[in-house]
C-alpha cells in the first residue's frame, strides 16, 4: 500500500517538508517496483539507489540548516541519519550484489524509521528554530 502523505507530518520548514513528500514519492517508487515481483531486479535496484542517493541530499540539506541555526542536538540528529543511512546502504550493497532481495520487511523499516523521525526528532528542529525566531523577534 504507498504510503500517504499526511499533512500533520509537516514540520512548517517549507523545503524539509518538500523534500520529506519527495522521499515519499521515491520511496512508492521503491515499494511498487517490489510488488512487481522478483523479475523486476533492474527496476528495484534503481529505485533502491534513487531513495539511497534522496536520502544523502535530503541529509545533507538538513544537517547544514541545523549547523546554521546553531541546533543544540544536531550531534545527536546527525547520529540518527548516519544509522540509518548506514542500514540502508547495507541492504542497497546486498541488493546489489545479490546477496538478498528487497523485502516487505525492509520497506516497512523504512517507512516507519521515516514517518517515526519525521514526527520526532524533525519537529524538534521545528521547534527549535521556531522559539529562536521568537526570541529574536522580541
Amino acid at each position: 500500500m504507498p504510503l500517504q502523505w499526511d499533512p500533520a507530518w509537516n514540520i512548517g520548514i517549507e523545503i524539509i517538508d518538500a523534500q520529506h513528500r519527495r522521499w515519499v514519492e521515491i520511496f512508492n517508487a521503491l515499494e511498487r517496483s517490489f510488488l512487481q515481483g522478483e523479475s523486476m531486479f533492474d527496476m528495484q535496484l534503481a529505485a533502491f539507489k534513487e531513495i539511497l542517493d534522496y536520502t544523502h541530499f535530503h541529509f545533507d540539506e538538513e544537517e547544514k540548516l541545523m549547523a546554521e541555526s546553531g541546533y543544540p542536538a544536531f550531534s545527536s540528529h546527525r547520529r540518527l541519519h548516519k544509522d540509518f543511512d548506514s542500514l540502508i546502504y547495507g541492504h542497497f550493497r546486498k541488493h546489489e550484489s545479490g546477496e538478498t532481495m528487497l523485502t516487505s520487511e525492509m520497506l516497512q523499516l523504512m517507512r516507519n524509521w521515516l514517518i517515526a523521525h519525521i514526527q520526532s526528532e524533525d519537529q524538534k528542529i521545528a521547534t527549535f528554530l521556531a522559539s529562536t525566531e521568537k526570541a529574536g523577534s522580541q
